[in-house]
Protein backbone atom coordinates (compact mmCIF):
# COMPACT_ATOMS: atom_id res chain seq x y z
CA UNK A 1 0.00 0.00 0.00
CA UNK A 2 1.23 3.49 -0.87
CA UNK A 3 0.17 6.59 1.07
CA UNK A 4 0.56 10.22 0.11
CA UNK A 5 2.56 12.32 2.56
CA UNK A 6 0.37 15.39 2.78
CA UNK A 7 3.21 17.64 3.95
CA UNK A 8 5.49 16.95 0.98
CA UNK A 9 3.10 15.51 -1.57
CA UNK A 10 5.37 12.48 -1.97
CA UNK A 11 4.04 8.96 -1.92
CA UNK A 12 5.08 6.88 1.09
CA UNK A 13 5.19 3.08 1.07
CA UNK A 14 3.55 0.91 3.68
CA UNK A 15 6.97 -0.06 5.05
CA UNK A 16 7.92 3.61 5.45
CA UNK A 17 4.63 4.33 7.21
CA UNK A 18 5.14 1.46 9.64
CA UNK A 19 8.70 2.62 10.31
CA UNK A 20 7.58 6.15 11.13
CA UNK A 21 4.88 4.91 13.49
CA UNK A 22 7.17 2.45 15.29
CA UNK A 23 9.95 5.02 15.67
CA UNK A 24 7.54 7.59 17.11
CA UNK A 25 6.05 4.99 19.44
CA UNK A 26 9.50 3.96 20.63
CA UNK A 27 10.41 7.54 21.44
CA UNK A 28 7.21 7.97 23.41
CA UNK A 29 7.71 4.73 25.31
CA UNK A 30 11.35 5.53 26.10
CA UNK A 31 10.46 8.98 27.46
CA UNK A 32 7.08 8.34 29.10
CA UNK A 33 6.46 4.59 29.25
CA UNK A 34 4.00 2.32 27.47
CA UNK A 35 1.05 2.63 29.86
CA UNK A 36 0.22 6.24 28.99
CA UNK A 37 0.84 5.92 25.24
CA UNK A 38 -2.00 7.32 23.12
CA UNK A 39 -2.39 6.88 19.39
CA UNK A 40 -3.24 10.57 19.21
CA UNK A 41 0.32 11.30 20.41
CA UNK A 42 1.71 9.23 17.53
CA UNK A 43 -0.64 10.96 15.09
CA UNK A 44 0.59 14.39 16.20
CA UNK A 45 4.24 13.41 15.92
CA UNK A 46 4.08 11.62 12.58
CA UNK A 47 1.21 13.38 10.82
CA UNK A 48 -0.17 9.95 9.94
CA UNK A 49 -3.92 9.62 10.42
CA UNK A 50 -5.12 7.21 13.08
CA UNK A 51 -7.15 5.28 10.49
CA UNK A 52 -3.92 4.57 8.59
CA UNK A 53 -2.13 3.50 11.78
CA UNK A 54 -4.97 1.11 12.64
CA UNK A 55 -4.91 -0.26 9.10
CA UNK A 56 -1.26 -1.26 9.58
CA UNK A 57 -1.29 -2.35 13.24
CA UNK A 58 -4.89 -3.23 14.03
CA UNK A 59 -5.17 -1.15 17.21
CA UNK A 60 -3.17 0.57 19.96
CA UNK A 61 -2.17 -2.82 21.30
CA UNK A 62 -0.61 -3.79 17.97
CA UNK A 63 1.47 -0.61 17.89
CA UNK A 64 2.76 -1.15 21.43
CA UNK A 65 3.60 -4.81 20.80
CA UNK A 66 5.62 -3.98 17.68
CA UNK A 67 7.57 -1.21 19.40
CA UNK A 68 8.32 -3.14 22.60
CA UNK A 69 9.28 -6.32 20.72
CA UNK A 70 11.71 -4.33 18.60
CA UNK A 71 13.23 -2.62 21.65
CA UNK A 72 13.68 -5.95 23.41
CA UNK A 73 15.35 -7.51 20.39
CA UNK A 74 17.61 -4.51 19.82
CA UNK A 75 18.82 -4.27 23.42
CA UNK A 76 19.36 -8.02 23.72
CA UNK A 77 21.33 -8.42 20.52
CA UNK A 78 23.44 -5.27 20.84
CA UNK A 79 24.82 -6.30 24.24
CA UNK A 80 25.81 -9.77 23.06
CA UNK A 81 27.23 -8.49 19.77
CA UNK A 82 29.40 -5.91 21.54
CA UNK A 83 30.70 -8.52 24.00
CA UNK A 84 31.52 -10.92 21.18
CA UNK A 85 33.43 -8.21 19.29
CA UNK A 86 35.59 -7.40 22.33
CA UNK A 87 36.22 -11.05 23.20
CA UNK A 88 37.29 -11.99 19.69
CA UNK A 89 39.71 -9.06 19.58
CA UNK A 90 41.40 -10.10 22.83
CA UNK A 91 44.53 -12.29 22.70
CA UNK A 92 44.25 -15.97 23.62
CA UNK A 93 44.60 -16.72 27.35
CA UNK A 94 44.25 -13.00 28.13
CA UNK A 95 40.53 -12.58 28.62
CA UNK A 96 40.84 -11.32 32.15
CA UNK A 97 38.22 -10.93 34.85
CA UNK A 98 38.56 -7.16 34.66
CA UNK A 99 37.94 -7.23 30.89
CA UNK A 100 34.76 -9.26 31.32
CA UNK A 101 33.65 -7.06 34.22
CA UNK A 102 34.05 -4.02 31.99
CA UNK A 103 31.50 -5.51 29.59
CA UNK A 104 28.86 -5.69 32.29
CA UNK A 105 26.53 -2.72 32.46
CA UNK A 106 27.14 -0.60 35.55
CA UNK A 107 24.21 0.19 37.84
CA UNK A 108 25.05 3.92 37.76
CA UNK A 109 24.95 4.30 33.98
CA UNK A 110 21.97 6.61 33.22
CA UNK A 111 21.45 5.34 29.67
CA UNK A 112 21.28 1.72 30.76
CA UNK A 113 19.11 2.66 33.73
CA UNK A 114 16.49 3.82 31.22
CA UNK A 115 16.98 0.68 29.17
CA UNK A 116 16.55 -1.73 32.05
CA UNK A 117 13.37 0.05 33.13
CA UNK A 118 12.12 -0.40 29.58
CA UNK A 119 12.90 -4.10 29.75
CA UNK A 120 10.93 -4.43 32.98
CA UNK A 121 8.03 -2.54 31.36
CA UNK A 122 8.20 -4.88 28.40
CA UNK A 123 8.04 -7.95 30.61
CA UNK A 124 5.08 -6.46 32.47
CA UNK A 125 3.29 -5.71 29.19
CA UNK A 126 3.97 -9.26 28.01
CA UNK A 127 1.66 -10.55 30.74
CA UNK A 128 -1.16 -8.57 29.14
CA UNK A 129 -0.24 -9.21 25.51
CA UNK A 130 0.34 -12.95 24.77
CA UNK A 131 1.69 -12.15 21.30
CA UNK A 132 4.41 -10.00 22.84
CA UNK A 133 5.24 -12.71 25.35
CA UNK A 134 5.70 -15.21 22.53
CA UNK A 135 7.98 -12.89 20.59
CA UNK A 136 10.09 -12.25 23.68
CA UNK A 137 10.24 -15.99 24.34
CA UNK A 138 11.41 -16.73 20.80
CA UNK A 139 14.04 -13.99 20.89
CA UNK A 140 15.24 -14.89 24.39
CA UNK A 141 15.67 -18.53 23.46
CA UNK A 142 17.90 -17.44 20.58
CA UNK A 143 19.75 -14.97 22.84
CA UNK A 144 20.32 -17.66 25.48
CA UNK A 145 21.92 -19.94 22.90
CA UNK A 146 24.16 -17.13 21.63
CA UNK A 147 25.23 -16.18 25.14
CA UNK A 148 26.04 -19.75 26.09
CA UNK A 149 28.06 -20.13 22.89
CA UNK A 150 29.94 -16.94 23.78
CA UNK A 151 30.64 -18.08 27.34
CA UNK A 152 32.03 -21.36 26.07
CA UNK A 153 34.08 -19.50 23.45
CA UNK A 154 35.67 -17.43 26.24
CA UNK A 155 36.46 -20.54 28.28
CA UNK A 156 38.11 -22.26 25.31
CA UNK A 157 40.06 -19.16 24.29
CA UNK A 158 41.40 -18.86 27.83
CA UNK A 159 42.27 -22.58 27.75
CA UNK A 160 40.37 -23.20 30.96
CA UNK A 161 38.77 -26.43 32.11
CA UNK A 162 35.06 -27.13 32.67
CA UNK A 163 32.92 -24.53 34.38
CA UNK A 164 32.52 -24.96 38.13
CA UNK A 165 28.73 -24.56 37.77
CA UNK A 166 26.42 -25.30 34.83
CA UNK A 167 26.70 -22.83 31.96
CA UNK A 168 22.94 -22.24 32.17
CA UNK A 169 23.41 -20.99 35.74
CA UNK A 170 26.13 -18.56 34.66
CA UNK A 171 23.88 -17.25 31.90
CA UNK A 172 20.96 -16.81 34.29
CA UNK A 173 23.07 -14.89 36.80
CA UNK A 174 24.36 -12.56 34.07
CA UNK A 175 20.83 -11.95 32.78
CA UNK A 176 19.49 -11.45 36.29
CA UNK A 177 21.35 -8.17 36.65
CA UNK A 178 18.54 -6.33 34.85
CA UNK A 179 16.00 -7.01 37.59
CA UNK A 180 18.57 -6.62 40.35
CA UNK A 181 19.75 -3.24 39.12
CA UNK A 182 16.17 -2.04 38.69
CA UNK A 183 15.31 -2.97 42.27
CA UNK A 184 18.48 -1.18 43.35
CA UNK A 185 17.25 1.93 41.51
CA UNK A 186 14.03 1.78 43.52
CA UNK A 187 15.65 1.11 46.88
CA UNK A 188 18.52 3.56 46.75
CA UNK A 189 20.41 3.47 44.67
CA UNK A 190 23.11 1.99 46.89
CA UNK A 191 25.14 -0.18 44.50
CA UNK A 192 28.09 1.55 42.83
CA UNK A 193 29.81 0.67 39.58
CA UNK A 194 33.07 -0.08 41.45
CA UNK A 195 31.41 -2.46 43.90
CA UNK A 196 29.61 -4.29 41.10
CA UNK A 197 32.80 -4.51 39.05
CA UNK A 198 34.57 -6.18 41.97
CA UNK A 199 31.75 -8.69 42.26
CA UNK A 200 31.88 -9.59 38.56
CA UNK A 201 35.66 -10.02 38.62
CA UNK A 202 35.44 -12.48 41.51
CA UNK A 203 32.47 -14.23 39.92
CA UNK A 204 34.08 -14.78 36.52
CA UNK A 205 37.24 -16.24 38.08
CA UNK A 206 35.32 -18.44 40.51
CA UNK A 207 33.18 -20.08 37.81
CA UNK A 208 36.20 -20.80 35.61
CA UNK A 209 35.41 -18.28 32.88
CA UNK A 210 38.29 -15.82 33.15
CA UNK A 211 41.84 -15.53 34.37
CA UNK A 212 42.62 -13.11 37.25
CA UNK A 213 43.74 -9.62 36.44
Amino acid sequence: MTIVNQASGKRRSGAETRRLVIDATRRRIESEGAVTLKISDVVRETGIADVIIYRHFGDRRGVIVEALAELWLEFTRSNIDEARRVIRAAPAREITASLLASLMVGPEDPMYRRRRWLRVQTLAAAQEFPELRQRIADEQQHANERMEDLLDEIRVKNELGPFSIPIESIRSIVLGMTLGYTLNDVAGPTLTDDAQRQFWELFFVSVGLAVPG
